[in-house]
């Protein structure tokens, strides 16, 4: 088996998988009786780290900003979640975590640890071993990634960010290029005739593969690209 087969063998191993950590996820979740969906625990885990606006969310998260402003009004009405004033510009409103989030979001991520040792529990010595060296080697390369496509990130650099604002910025612009511009070779499908000119395979983004556009974005695209607005 060539490379580049094995490696998109191993990738559709590995979307069939990422469902099922996530039912088992969610299943020790409801162990800390926490009626929560995963796109909220997702939400959780995103603001755990630094306030956002909504728009900034939706894009990281892939929905409308509809679909965002109806999830973070129950957030906000559980009390988990709070809308205040940007410490950079006044006039903007970014959302943050509230004590009690963080402790829900502390007792979710606890009962889902828990159940996901509980099933690890039953794999052999060597197979745990072997488990931690591939997560391992996958965010070496994912960081690896991210360092090549966004200087703020090298060791030695002259472009350094002075605010953890501007480097979440930086951050989400490659990421958002990683999924809509750039093509993986691992994502590409066999198309059932060769084109006119002999290409036999379709090159795809993350972001086709996962059904979100149906079209490599150009730079201009993405960079032109205004989000529709919120609903009244």
């Amino acid at each position: 088996m060539s490379k580049s087969a094995e490696v998109k063998a191993i990738s559709q191993e590995i979307v069939k998988v990422i469902p099922l950590v996530m039912r088992t996820i969610m299943a020790g979740q409801q162990r800390c009786n926490c009626s929560t969906s995963p796109a909220h625990f997702r939400l959780l885990m995103a603001l755990a780290g630094h306030s956002c606006n909504l728009s900034e969310l939706a894009l990281r998260q892939a929905v409308s900003l509809p679909t965002m402003s109806n999830s973070i009004s129950v957030l906000v009405e559980r009390g988990w979640v709070k809308r205040v004033p940007s410490p950079d510009d006044r006039r903007r409103v970014v959302l943050e975590l509230t004590s009690e989030g963080r402790v829900v979001l502390c007792q979710m991520q606890g009962q889902a640890e828990a159940r996901v040792a509980e099933l690890l529990g039953r794999l052999s010595s060597d197979d745990l071993k072997r488990l931690a060296a591939g997560l391992a080697a996958y965010v070496e390369r994912d960081n690896l990634t991210s360092r090549q496509s966004n200087g703020r990130l090298m060791r030695k650099t002259l472009s350094h960010s002075k605010k953890a604002y501007f480097l979440q910025r930086q951050i989400d612009l490659e990421d958002a290029v990683f999924n809509f511009v750039r093509p993986h070779r691992a994502l590409s499908v066999e198309l059932p005739k060769s084109t006119d000119h002999g290409r036999k395979w379709q090159q795809r983004t993350p972001a086709m593969a996962a059904g979100l556009t149906d079209h490599i974005w150009s730079l201009e695209e993405f960079l032109s690209y205004r989000p529709p607005p919120l609903r009244p």
